[in-house]
């Protein structure tokens, strides 16, 4: 699934998108425009909805990835495996269990 495909899914109608997406496996694909480590965690950013300020933010566990600072490019559209979570508030969704996949 596309991140813009994703944030249309949330903002048509919350409810069954979290439904059908919470705790399921997803292979999404976006452009990276940032990421950050907190603790271990790796959060890579996709870039969502201007309109709406909509983020997607993959949840990389460093252990699970040692070198995936040098996989990452900004501003390219990468591929990324994880779980999909219930979407906590009106700006983010996060995906956890990362895995980064390729370009």
């Amino acid at each position: 699934i596309t991140t813009k495909q994703l944030i249309e899914d949330y903002n048509k109608n919350f409810l069954s998108s979290d439904e059908k997406y919470g705790g399921k496996k997803l292979l999404i694909t976006g452009t990276i425009s940032h990421y950050a480590q907190i603790n271990g965690i790796v959060g890579v950013y996709l870039k969502g909805d201007l309109r709406n300020e909509s983020t997607i933010i993959c949840l990389i566990d460093k252990t699970s990835q040692p070198d995936i600072y040098n996989k990452l490019k900004l501003g390219v559209n990468g591929t990324f495996e994880g779980i999909g979570e219930p979407k906590k508030d009106e700006k983010s969704i996060f995906i956890k269990n990362c895995l980064f996949k390729g370009f």
